[in-house]
């Protein structure tokens, strides 16, 4: 994959109030919870591409779902 940020660990933020979608059933809730949360460990080895039309969107394959995410590379020191 082009232009994807190095190997590293990052810190999850989601949204309490996410707009799930219509039907989804339980099962295609939790898989996608937990593949939001697996990019924690970066995306290297996850069904990721960058969103072509903007600078920082990247978009996670779920299933049939798409997780539509940014990567925010502030340094804590």
């Amino acid at each position: 994959v082009k232009n994807v940020p190095a190997q590293k660990t990052y810190e999850i933020l989601m949204d309490q109030n996410i707009d799930w979608p219509d039907g989804l059933d339980q099962k295609a809730h939790d898989r996608l919870v937990k593949d939001a949360k697996n990019l924690c460990h970066g995306i290297n080895g996850l069904d990721v591409k960058k969103v072509k039309s903007e600078n920082n969107l990247w978009r996670l394959r779920s299933g049939k779902f798409r997780i539509i995410f940014s990567i925010d590379e502030v340094q804590h020191k």
